[in-house]
This record gives structure tokens, sequence and C-alpha cells, in this order.
């Protein structure tokens, strides 16, 4: 005689697994073959390689009502998991993300069909790319995600690995022509980037947190990440006229420690085709100071063409885009020492510093922009992170302070006063943390932040 939940109808059947965590699933797939067959569909239809409220928890505060309303299918055990270990646990991860990705590697792929078929499944797919633990050196990370082609919603979360060779994405890699959101953070490839926008027209939803490759610093005898030399061919066949335009070329060599650069990737023509975007979210990391004065440890070399080239794809984003934008965010986040947190804690630092150098650069680039008399018809929220200081007094934190400080341009008046119909939201933001050696963002769980990139009581 069969057993009752052998005959329950499978509308039912499905109705009683939404109440199941990815985990519970995966056990629940061991029972019998027909169940096997019945839920694997269902654990590879989204897939959220993170702990729970992983997104929840580096969210900024104003935020985070928007994640928690996802409901991300985030995967968990319950025999490991507790709130309270919620911070270790982000870096437990990157075994199981690493024998994730080797599923569909080259390298390391046990049965191509099946990983195909498993890929084609897939409809949502959230993960952190980190370094390989294993001795291996090539890196094929970004054709095995190229395989997704059925996907709809991704998000990737890329860590810099300086030591493994990074396999190029393949010229004949079919298009991911079904993605609407794609939101990309930290040491993803550009060609990759330029890869999943290919469907420009159907992406309602993009955000932009990318960084170029680290370069070392030059306080160190074996400086890591070593920025790239010019080779005697790179110079052949130029015009006098042209060797010369070469003064304006960045020199990284003697440079005590690089900051993490932003990266813009998207040509005119990928920009130009996001005709359906609703929500942009656009990231970079800033100048902060000048270090003219005591408070400084030592020199940070900020990028300043590679800020530029952030800016003005940014303003090039929003112009092509205003006619159908509803949510607009900027999270700026200026740079400090991988040792400030030892003078300074995040909220010190925003308000000291937020009104540095690469403020003054997104005022004189993309701000223009945004007052520009062309209609926004669908714009109802803006939201600055990391700009303004929101209201705090510099003096509750250094008292008595004397010296120069950047004053702002009041963005939030500015920009009330241009869009009436639409909410102008002010956050702190946060500050990103530099290692000195590397030159790459001190991370914790997130690419982008540290364990002491924030304040607890603040965010």
């Amino acid at each position: 005689m069969p057993s009752p939940i052998d005959v329950l109808p499978s509308e039912l059947f499905f109705r009683v697994t939404t109440f199941l965590r990815h985990h519970d699933l995966t056990v629940l797939t061991r029972v019998s073959r027909k169940f096997h067959e019945i839920i694997q569909p269902l654990l590879w239809t989204k897939i959220e390689l993170h702990r729970p409220s992983f997104h929840e928890d580096y969210a900024h505060k104003e935020l985070r009502g928007e994640e928690e309303a996802m409901n991300r299918p985030y995967q968990l055990d319950s025999t490991t998991w507790r709130p309270e270990n919620k911070w270790k646990m982000d870096m437990e991860w990157e075994p199981k993300l690493t024998e994730f990705i080797s599923i569909f590697e080259e390298d390391t792929m046990a049965d191509r069909a099946r990983a195909r078929h498993l890929a084609s499944m897939t409809r949502w797919l959230c993960l952190t790319v980190v370094p390989y633990l294993d001795d291996r050196h090539k890196r094929d990370v970004w054709n095995a995600l190229a395989m997704f082609t059925n996907l709809e919603y991704l998000e990737v979360s890329a860590f810099w690995s300086s030591d493994n060779e990074v396999v190029p994405l393949k010229l004949d890699t079919p298009p991911m022509s079904k993605l609407r959101t794609v939101k990309l953070r930290g040491y993803v490839p550009a060609d990759f980037v330029r890869h999943v926008c290919q469907n420009a027209p159907g992406i309602t939803e993009l955000q932009l947190a990318l960084l170029d490759a680290p370069i070392g610093s030059s306080l160190y005898d074996n400086r890591k990440n070593p920025p790239p030399k010019a080779h005697a061919e790179d110079y052949e066949g130029m015009t006098e006229q042209e060797l010369d335009a070469l003064d304006d070329v960045e020199n990284f060599e003697s440079e005590e420690c690089v900051a993490p650069r932003p990266l813009a990737c998207l040509n005119s023509g990928i920009i130009s085709r996001l005709t359906s975007l609703t929500c942009l979210y656009l990231c970079r990391p800033s100048k902060a100071k000048d270090f003219d004065n005591e408070y400084a440890f030592h020199d940070i070399y900020v990028s300043v063409p590679a800020d530029k080239r952030a800016l003005y794809e940014w303003a090039a984003l929003i112009r092509a885009t205003r006619s159908t934008l509803v949510h607009l965010t900027f999270d700026q986040r200026p740079v400090g020492d991988e040792n400030e947190p030892d003078g300074t804690r995040n909220t010190e630092f925003m308000v000291y510093y937020c009104h540095g150098p690469g403020y003054q650069r997104f005022v004189d680039i993309v701000l223009p922009v945004l007052l520009e008399d062309d209609a926004w018809p669908a714009l109802r929220s803006i939201h600055l992170f990391g700009f303004e200081t929101d209201g705090r007094d510099i003096s509750k934190y250094i008292p008595n302070y004397t010296g120069r400080i950047h004053r702002g341009v009041d963005l939030k008046r500015q920009l009330s006063e241009r869009f009436p119909d639409a909410d102008v939201i002010v956050g702190l933001g946060r500050r990103m943390l530099v290692e000195e050696e590397t030159g790459e963002v001190c991370s914790g769980g997130d690419v982008l932040d540290g364990g002491d990139g924030v304040d607890s009581d603040e965010d």
C-alpha cells in the first residue's frame, strides 16, 4: 500500500516545499527517486549561495527594508547556523563556492551534459567568486558562469585572486538573452561585464560596483600585484606627437599604496540600448583627502584618470536611461588606509572626508547632467551614500579642529528642487579600506566591506 505522501497531489506537494529551506530540500531529495526528480528543479531554479540575512546585514540601513522584501532563497544548514555565528560563517563558505563553480569549469567538469542541464534550469544565481583553495592555476570561473544562459537574475561579487591565471571568456559564448537583473561587484573582468549586458534592452535593474585589478604597494620589498610595465614594442610606429601624449599616462611604479580603482567598461553601444532600465545603482571608491595634515598615515595614490572614466560612464548611463529610471542610487566610498580604524571610526571618517576630491569630481561631472532640463517622467527616488554629512557636526568627532575642510554643495537641496516629485535620501555611507601590500579592498564576507569599515551602532 503506498504511503500517504506518495499519493499526495503534486500541487499540494509543491505547496509544502515552499516552506522548506534549500538545505531541507537537499535532504528530501535523498528519500526516493521520485522525490529527487520532483525537487531537483526546485533546487536549481533559484541559487543563493550565502548564509541567511547576508545581504540584509551588509546593506546600507536605508536599503535594508528593500533587501528583506526580496525574500532571497538563502541556503541554510540548520546544524551549523546560529545568528551569532553569521560573520564567521561568511568566510567558511569558500569551499562550498569553489565546489559549486567546479561543476561547470572545463578542467573539473565531470559530466558536461549534466552541467549544461543544471545550468539551463537556473533562473536566479547569486554567489561570491573567491580565490581557489587548491593548486590550480587556471581560473575558468567566468566561462563557467556564462553557461547559465537562461538566467533572469544574476548577482556576482568577485574577490581578487593574484595567484590564479584567469581564462578569458570564449568569443563564441552564447548570450544571456533572458537577463532582467544584473548586479556585479568587485573584481569582475570587463569582458564578462560586457557579455552579460548584451541583452541591454531587456535589463530592468543594473548595479555596478566594479574594481580594476589592484596594484600593490612600493612600501614592500616584494610588491604584490605589480603595475603593468610598458614594452618597447608598445611604442613602435608612434609619431613624435603621440609619444609626447604619453606624458599623461600614469606611472604607478613609485607610488606607496595605490587605492582601489573603479572600472568603467560599458561602451556607448551597450549604454544606448538600456531602454528598459528602471533601477540603477552605481558605486565607486573615491579620493577622501589630500594628505596634507597630521592625521595621514602615508600617501594613498588615487587614480584620477580611472575616477574620471567611471564618472563619465555614470553621466552617460543616466543620460541614456533617464526616460525610464524609477530609482537611482549613487554610492561613493572614500578610501582610507587599513590602519585607519586605529584613529577613526567610520562615522568620524565619513563626516570629515566625504567632501574630498572625489566628491568634487562628482559635482563637476555628474551633477550637471542630473540638473539638465530633460524630462525624467518616471523618477521616484534618488539615494546618495557617502556624499554628504547627513547633518552630522564634525566638532563632535574632532573637537577644536581648525584645519581645512572641504565643504559640500548641498546635493539634497539641489536635487530636491530639481525633482520635486522624487524622494531624495541622503545616507552617511561607508569608507573603503585598502590593504597596503596588495592594494586590495580590506574585505570581510562582502567584497567591498571589511570588518572595520562599518560602525555597528551606525549600520
